[in-house]
């Protein structure tokens, strides 16, 4: 079955990823600095990331791709980078049994600085792929 959910996603550099979900049902995650809140149906949820390192993993892929922080990245993933500055692919394969077991790889894809596209091939063969329209400035 095929879900396509719309929404926003803001990064403040270092460590603050937004993600609102507007279609089909509202959703706000938001994910500060170790803390991981989920906001849907009226109810709220937060994690702190060191009590699940799996999901730290999960999400901090984004981030850390975001942020371009290798280290962060090389710490629970092999990485891949195929193509060049104007077409490129990173792929990361984690390296973890705990993140294996929900995650077979991330694929993230760009241009120069810019990513526009993030796949997640879960572990159980459903996949996620998030494409990203970056907001032009005036």
């Amino acid at each position: 079955k095929l879900v396509i959910a719309t929404g926003e996603m803001r990064y403040t550099a270092p460590d603050r990823l937004d993600k609102r979900t507007l279609t089909p049902k509202p959703e706000t995650v938001v994910l500060d600095k170790d803390t991981l809140t989920l906001e849907r149906d009226n109810r709220k949820m937060s994690i702190r990331l060191i009590a699940r390192p799996e999901v730290a993993a999960f999400v901090d892929s984004i981030r850390s791709t975001l942020a371009g922080n290798r280290a962060s990245l090389e710490q629970n993933y092999r990485l891949a980078l195929s193509g060049d500055v104007d077409a490129w692919v990173l792929t990361l394969v984690p390296n973890d049994s705990r993140i294996a077991s929900l995650l077979q790889r991330i694929t993230v894809k760009g241009v120069r600085e810019q990513v526009l596209g993030i796949d997640y091939l879960q572990a159980d063969g459903d996949r996620i792929e998030m494409r990203i329209e970056p907001v032009k400035t005036p």
